[in-house]
């Protein structure tokens, strides 16, 4: 169980890595978005639960307010409509923002927002 687990592990890291390189800062459209949704149903596969994960580590892990939400919504939303299980988003969403929790409350870590100046 746990190998299968840390391949899981592994799809839902890549599915997050290709959500988030194709997702830029704004929507991506036409062929960018096909793009993107082939690669990622490629590597989810049937895997609409990997899927979820993904997504709702992305949606989670930032508050509305720091300045990387809005690209992790982006890549999240790319995930969802690649095949996500929606059922499941919410559950992967608060593990998301307890991971970012402890991230930010870590030594050295830097949270910009998005009203920072400068």
């Amino acid at each position: 169980m746990a190998r299968q687990e840390h391949l899981d592990g592994i799809v839902v890291a890549r599915l997050q890595g290709i959500a988030k390189r194709h997702a830029g800062w704004t929507e991506p459209q036409g062929d960018r978005r096909a793009d993107a949704l082939t690669e990622l149903r490629q590597v989810g596969g049937d895997r609409g639960d990997l899927m979820a994960q993904a997504a709702g580590l992305l949606l989670g892990f930032y508050p509305s307010d720091h300045i990387a939400y809005e690209h992790h919504r982006i890549a999240a939303q790319l995930v969802i409509d690649a095949g996500a299980d929606v059922s499941r988003l919410e559950h992967w969403i608060q593990i998301g923002a307890k991971r970012g929790e402890r991230a930010r409350s870590s030594r050295g870590y830097f949270s910009p927002r998005k009203d920072d100046e400068g």
